[in-house]
């Protein structure tokens, strides 16, 4: 059963061909709190080939490919929503305004300019990331989509046709499920595979990328992702309430791409602050 839930989010969340489909929202909407659980397996998927490509490309060029390469798994989904986001946010009107233009096809300079934003800075950030890039990559990855279920749990229903399901659906419940599932996949990745890296990195020395991590490292690391997600989300929400009325669709879409961002720069302060 576990196994058909976890198939069914894939096929929601990436373009990866899945052979358990979903046939309404309500059905994915319960088993949002399994979102980290895909995330933590795009963000090793895509660590990966980070961690190679910075073998034998400039950092600079391996952060873009690996922000590419995220876009075109999840089919740029959240992508669109960040764009629409910030259309919708240099309306002037109501809130039923500046939801329908965030339905029109069409990108405005608002959405323009804060998708650049947004996308350039991820894409640098990825490729400031000297050390540890496939752990640190599972942990912005698990942050961005647990913040989705945070959002849906405590989030203001704007009752819109994507958003209202997951919002309506979610509760306390799959709220704790989707926190301790996060909790211990950043552990996992942090402890588990973290080590399981600096091991081979040791037999096979192709590179000095991998350090290994302290438990007050991991407890920092763990919690400045806590801190980060919880806080950026708090203010997006009031953004949201304010201009929208709520949550949406593309509300979402935003929220999932700036947690990225955001725990991608609390990742490289403390890596700063750790290594100085």
């Amino acid at each position: 059963m576990i196994l058909k839930d976890i198939q069914m989010v894939f096929g929601f969340l990436t373009r990866i061909p899945v052979k358990v489909h979903f046939s309404s929202f309500d059905q994915i909407a319960k088993k949002m709190w399994l979102f980290p659980f895909v995330g933590f397996c795009l963000g090793l998927f895509v660590g990966v080939i980070g961690f190679l490509l910075n073998l034998i490309l400039p950092p600079l060029l391996t952060g873009f490919l690996c922000l590419g390469i995220l876009i075109g798994i999840t089919g740029a989904h959240h992508t669109d929503g960040l764009f629409d986001f910030g259309d919708g946010l240099m309306v002037m009107g109501t809130p039923e305004k500046k939801i329908k233009v965030m339905h029109d096809v069409a990108i405005g300079a608002g959405g323009l300019s804060l998708g650049i934003i947004i996308v350039v800075s991820t894409g640098i950030a990825l490729g400031s990331i000297d050390q540890n890039l496939i752990v640190l990559l599972c942990i912005t990855e698990i942050m961005a989509k647990y913040a989705l279920q945070v959002s849906c749990t405590f989030g203001k229903n704007a009752h819109t046709t994507t958003a209202s399901k997951f919002i309506e659906l979610n509760n306390y419940k799959y709220f704790l499920y989707s926190t301790l599932l996060s909790v211990l996949l950043i552990i996992a990745v942090l402890l588990g595979i973290n080590s399981i890296l600096f091991i081979i990195v040791g037999i096979f020395p192709i590179t000095n990328t991998i350090a290994l991590l302290s438990i007050s490292e991991i407890l920092i690391f763990l919690g400045g992702a806590l801190l980060t997600t919880y806080g950026v989300l708090f203010i997006l929400n009031k953004i949201s309430n304010k201009h929208f009325g709520g949550l949406t669709g593309d509300c979402l879409g935003a929220i999932h791409e700036i947690i990225r961002l955001a725990n991608l720069i609390t990742i490289i302060i403390i890596q700063t602050l750790v290594t100085t």
